[in-house]
């Protein structure tokens, strides 16, 4: 990507019947922003650098009744990239460019 450009990956959840049981909020927003910049997850920064990947994965977790305590928002950078959890099912991601390559 070149200097100014803008790229944005939004991607919505499946319920979390349809989801399976090892994806978690983390991998999904790894995901989104390997996407987004065009690289495999394994070549990301570790998530723990900027968010705490379990306490973020508590946040999107059903409780034992199925029932979501999900924040209506979540917003941090990772790797470049600005992320927000809107919800409990939407991963949006937009990549400027922030001198990271």
């Amino acid at each position: 990507m070149e200097s100014g450009d803008v790229d944005d990956y939004s991607m919505a959840s499946p319920d979390a019947d349809e989801r399976s049981m090892d994806d978690t909020m983390s991998d999904r927003v790894i995901t989104a922003v390997a996407n987004t910049k065009g690289m495999n997850p394994m070549n990301l920064d570790p998530l723990y650098e900027v968010i705490e990947p379990d306490a973020l994965n508590a946040l999107y977790k059903r409780d034992e009744l199925g029932r979501s305590r999900s924040p209506e928002r979540v917003e941090f950078t990772y790797c470049g990239c600005e992320v927000v959890i809107a919800g409990k099912n939407s991963v949006s991601v937009s990549a400027t460019a922030l001198g990271e390559s």
